[in-house]
């Protein structure tokens, strides 16, 4: 948000949830002021615990509830609400508060003791214990010092009876700057199961630090705000007495992470008891040498979920989510032997084969350590491979060494597509890039599967990743300003420092010049012409236009003087006519700049009264929106003058004073394109339009008013949509006349927002100062629920052009269908089947069948009259590739082929007699057309130019839930798609039977919907139990194999219809919720393609967040 707006300090304007996140987040924002103000002195180090925005918002915010404290025992400190002392205050505000109290110990501005009490007081409320003897090596300089340090630590020393003292001593370290050298460290996976039986995977680390006191501690530098039961402390302790570490001075600390590597605060139960175990025993050896020589080492894909009893493994809850979650993030699980059969009955369909059964500690050490380090022991033991080679030939060694770089690149791969696709706090540019990266380390299908799930979440290119300076993404209140017109296709990308990025986008990516200086200072405005010629910068040292024709080499024309005032907004009419800048004194400057750009004429200063004015500029007229706050309410004035008199008449021809009952504060104010339609964003949540005609403006209906903010305004050319950027830092597309949210974009932290190239694209800057370009309307298209819709094979045209046109065609809900269940009855659901060529449709509805003529998809229009419904099932209608209409009718048994070029007229009849025809595929020459029942689970497959016998035939298959579906592929084979699974067949001579073909091993599951691309070679399904789509490779019939597994991210509701489009290069699925949705199908292809649209790859910071420990992989290498 621009800090044009009011006088409130920056912080103010970011979100309480984005302030909490960064409180106890990956970024341990507090834990980082803490340690300022220990370097900072005393009177910082008091200022900790005054009232300030930090303090309130994890008062106010925080989720977090006490685990180990009873009703009856408040906390001795005082709620920050001084008229509520004896409400209990939050357990994030009590950790930043013993934080806070330790910092002001290390100052000396509190007594040492104190300060340790109350700290120690609220570890052991919230679990934050330490195992072990907790003692410090003799001798060390800390336990001598006579500073604050040294006190404190003396004093927790002596402290015998307190379970956190250990932690405490970690956390006055931490605090005081003093860093503690690790001797090693280890990573194991572990699983969480989630409230309404989800799971998540997160990653424990163990850290073995040189000077800490003994035992096992949390770590206080990522898990200060965590929460935890005593059954968790409890498996700790036990974990720790069975190591062989216990028996030894070794200071280990631990911290578990989930998505984004935001520490996990919130930890209940024993399960990860066994996991501490198998990671503490690979901390074990004493010596670097004899842990770089073990022959195998933790695997990165396997988890581990038991308790423990002794050194036995003891069953734990909870599988069904957590199990979900490993596949999720393709990792092998290990689980108590006697926990494995209710494991196994819990976990998702193909995975049982995936988990382990341990009884004891030392066998799940040895089921998680199955990764192979031969590489390592071959170096390491290289004065033994001189014998070796006298019997062993060079290249059995280098075999070796292939197949173990192979598999461990294998091994990453697999890692880093489970990051990409479970990545939560990741949004899906980054995910794009690390699905990447697995896809370059080894082309695995878990590599694949998250490269084209990736295709379906609009993931944008990124012009910018954000400022990152080693610690995190900076904050900044005031976003990066942006400038496009409606048709172009260039983006002017304005920065804080008073530098420029020019980047224009085309069908391919983008191309980008290198950023420029100004000289203008902070920028507060940015306007650009409609042929990309030149370019309005305004900022707080200058304000100038540029001659931007050749983006290589922009050139300053002139300036505009401004008389010391600070611009707010700028506007460039579209004819190049006029100059608008408004200002932070509530002023307007206009210039004429006419035929000669280089000397514009000043017309008159006009003058508001408020606190800034937003200008907009359409060829005739001026506008702008002056907002002003008075009594503490927001008012909007809103004035518009002729800009061709404005020399001479400084009246406004409209005068408009904007009024709202919880205020009305202008955002932005802008025309649309041909300046029709003028839109003011106001606060809170409302945009007020005007239809603008000559002289005249008439009142168009407001988008209805919500609670949420707006930050940004900006109008679609024909002015009926806007992108509207939210209080909650999402840019939504809407339909301004129904309120309709048409798109939403998968960013957060965005600021402002442009619509560019007609509508096909969208540039959004965020305040993290990243840039990203969306597609529009995106991968995901709303439709109607209750309406599926066939796609011919191969479609020429992707439903993203077809829509919303043909929403005209689609169903209108009945108030009940909204309690409908899966499984709906085929009668209550509608049919819209589109002709190859997409020139003619058909809708069919519970009573009649329509031909629409859609060579005009804006205006559809109906041909001939309305066909009988009765007995035609929703998979039972379809079009020929020549452009013929099939339908199954239920009565006679029989398939009718109609002429639909005019108006319909019955060409054949094909008798199926073998049941009711309810689903109809045709092979891609028109020559098969394959008929099957569900009812009978009967299909026969018939020759179009010969019906009077099937070429063949199948019998008697299992149609359970009443539903098949049918696919035939140009290479002559049919797949069949039933509850039971997806089975492939290759069809013969006419009169033999089908040969059965095999499905990729472990990867059949239940078929809702199936579909071939045009080659034949790749089979699409519908996995109804996963919610998956599964693809399949027949390039060799004999020996299939599973291509991808692409989820959805979400789940929704059956049944729908799949259809490969451009050569098979792209699969839409339409589904009965509303939705089209579309992927890529070659992943090699997918990678091309990102490293050539200009996208930034992911950079060494990001990298090392999502996955540290792991060797940076260059996406995109030629580049």
């Amino acid at each position: 948000m621009a800090v044009e707006s009011t006088d409130q300090p920056a912080d103010t304007l970011v979100s309480d949830d984005t302030v909490l996140i960064e409180l106890t987040g990956a970024s341990q924002r507090w834990l980082a002021l803490c340690r300022a103000a220990v370097v900072a002195g005393p009177d910082d180090a008091r200022r900790l615990l005054e009232h300030r925005r930090e303090t309130g918002v994890l008062a106010r915010q925080s989720l977090a509830r006490w685990k180990n404290l009873a009703a009856d025992d408040l906390l001795e400190e005082e709620a920050e609400d001084p008229d509520a002392q004896d409400r209990r205050i939050t357990a994030d505000l009590s950790a930043a508060r013993a934080m806070a109290v330790l910092a002001q110990a290390l100052t000396g501005s509190v007594e040492a003791h104190d300060a340790c009490a109350s700290f120690l007081d609220h570890a052991e409320r919230a679990g934050l214990t330490s195992v072990g003897t907790q003692l410090l090596p003799a001798g060390i300089p800390i336990t001598t010092a006579n500073a604050p340090l040294g006190e404190i630590v003396r004093h927790l020393l002596g402290q015998g009876g307190r379970a956190a003292r250990g932690y405490a001593i970690l956390a006055a370290l931490e605090l005081s700057g003093h860093t503690l050298p690790v001797v090693r460290s280890t990573r194991i996976s572990v699983l969480f199961a989630s409230f309404g039986g989800g799971g998540e995977v997160g990653v424990l680390r163990l850290d073995q630090v040189r000077g800490g006191p003994s035992g096992l501690h949390p770590d206080p530098a990522r898990m200060g705000f965590l929460q935890a039961d005593r059954a968790f402390t409890d498996s700790l302790d036990m974990a720790w007495r069975i190591s062989r570490s216990a028996g030894t001075d070794a200071c280990v600390r631990w911290s578990i992470s989930t998505h984004g590597s935001a520490p996990a605060n919130d930890i209940n139960g024993a399960s990860m008891g066994a996991a501490f175990a198998v990671a503490l025993d690979d901390l074990a050896p004493r010596h670097a040498l004899l842990r770089t020589l073990r022959p195998r080492r933790l695997d990165p894909e396997c988890a581990v979920t038991a308790g423990l009893s002794g050194a036995e493994l003891t069953a734990v809850g909870g599988y069904a989510g957590k199990l979900t979650a490993a596949q999720r993030s393709s990792l092998r699980v290990v689980v108590a032997a006697e926990a494995f059969r209710e494991a196994a009955v819990e976990a998702p369909q193909n995975y049982a084969d995936r988990i382990s059964a341990a009884r004891t500690v030392t066998e799940a050490i040895a089921m998680t350590r199955t990764r192979a380090n031969l590489a390592l022991w071959i170096v390491s033991v290289a004065a033994g491979l001189a014998l070796l080679l006298a019997v062993v030939s060079v290249t059995h060694v280098v075999r070796l060494r292939i197949e173990n770089a192979a598999a461990r690149a294998e091994s990453n791969s697999r890692l880093f597509a489970g990051v990409a696709r479970g990545g939560g706090a990741l949004n899906p540019a980054l995910s794009q890039q690390i699905a990447l990266a697995a896809y370059r380390t080894a082309p695995t299908e878990e590599a694949r599967s998250a490269l084209l799930e990736n295709t379906a979440t609009n993931a944008p290119i990124r012009i910018s990743p954000g400022v990152v300076l080693g610690q995190g993404v900076v904050f900044d209140p005031d976003a990066p300003r942006i400038a496009t017109t409606a048709r172009g296709d260039a983006i002017a990308i304005g920065e804080g420092d008073g530098s420029v990025e020019l980047v224009r986008v085309t069908e391919s990516g983008v191309d980008r010049w290198p950023r420029f200086a100004t000289g203008s200072g902070h920028i507060r405005g940015l306007a650009m012409s409609a042929d990309h010629a030149w370019l309005v910068i305004a900022g707080d040292l200058r304000s100038a236009l540029w001659n931007i024709a050749d983006p290589g080499a922009p050139r300053l024309v002139t300036e505009f003087p401004l008389g010391g005032r600070l611009p707010s907004s700028v506007a460039l009419s579209p004819d190049l006519g006029f100059i608008a800048i408004g200002t932070h004194s509530a002023t307007i400057a206009t210039w004429r700049l006419g035929d000669d750009p280089a000397h514009p004429v000043a017309l008159p200063t006009m003058s508001g009264s408020g606190q800034r004015a937003e200008v907009a500029l359409s060829d005739r007229t001026l506008v702008a929106a002056v907002p002003s706050l008075f009594g503490g309410i927001w008012t909007t004035t809103l004035r518009a003058w002729n800009v061709e008199t404005l020399d001479r008449e400084q009246a406004p021809a409209f005068d408009r004073r904007l009024e709202r009952p919880g205020g009305a504060e202008a955002r932005s104010v802008e025309f649309n394109g041909d300046g029709t339609v003028l839109a003011v964003g106001l606060n809170p949540g409302e945009v007020a339009r005007w239809r603008v005609g000559a002289g005249a403006f008439d009142p168009l209906p407001a988008v209805p008013r919500g609670a949420n903010e707006y930050l940004d305004v900006s109008l679609t050319e024909d002015g009926r949509s806007a992108v509207i950027v939210g209080g909650d830092t999402r840019a939504r597309v809407r339909d301004l006349d129904t309120g309709e949210e048409l798109v939403t974009f998968p960013i957060d932290m965005v600021a402002r927002a442009r619509f560019l190239r007609g509508g096909r694209s969208l540039v959004t800057t965020s305040f993290d100062h990243s840039v990203h370009v969306f597609e529009l309307p995106g991968p995901v298209v709303s439709t109607s629920a209750l309406t599926l819709f066939r796609f011919p094979l191969d479609q020429p045209a992707l439903p993203q052009e077809l829509f919303p046109h043909l929403r005209s065609l689609t169903r209108t809900p009945y108030a009940t269908d909204r309690a409908l269940l899966d499984g709906d009855p085929a009668g209550l659901i509608d049919v819209v089947a589109i002709a190859p060529g997409a020139a003619r449709a058909v809708t069919r509805t519970e009573t009649t069948i329509q031909v629409w003529d859609i060579a005009d998809p804006v205006t559809p229009r109906r041909v001939g009259a309305p066909l009988s419904a009765a007995g035609v099932d929703i998979r039972a209608i379809t079009f020929a590739p020549d452009g013929a209409l099939a339908i199954g009718r239920s009565m006679t048994q029989t398939v009718d082929i109609f002429d639909v070029t005019g108006e319909p007229q019955l060409r054949s009849s094909i008798r199926f007699g073998r049941g009711y025809p309810t689903s109809l595929a045709f092979s891609p020459d028109g020559g098969l057309l394959a008929v099957g029942s569900h009812r009978t689970g009967n299909v026969s497959v018939f020759s179009t130019t010969s019906t009077a016998r099937p070429v063949a035939e199948l019998s008697d298959l299992r149609t359970p839930g009443q539903t098949i579906a049918l696919a035939l592929s140009s290479r002559n084979t049919l797949a069949v798609g039933t509850l039971t699974g997806a089975f492939v067949y290759q069809l013969g001579a006419p009169g033999t039977a089908p040969r059965a073909l095999a499905a990729p091993s472990g990867a059949n599951g239940s078929a809702g919907s199936v579909a071939f691309d045009p080659a034949g070679t790749l089979l699409a399904i519908d996995d109804i139990v996963s919610g998956t789509i599964l693809l399949w490779d027949f390039s060799d019939p004999e020996r299939p194999t599973s291509y991808a597994t692409i989820a959805r991210g979400q789940r929704h509701r059956q049944p729908t219809m799949l259809a490969f489009a451009t050569d098979g290069a792209v699969l839409t699925e339409s589904a009965v919720d509303g939705t089209l949705r579309r992927w890529r199908t070659d992943a090699a292809a997918e990678a091309d393609r990102i490293c050539a649209s200009g996208t930034t790859r992911i950079t060494r910071e990001e990298w090392a967040d999502a996955l540290p420990g792991h060797t940076y992989v260059n996406t995109c290498p030629a580049r």
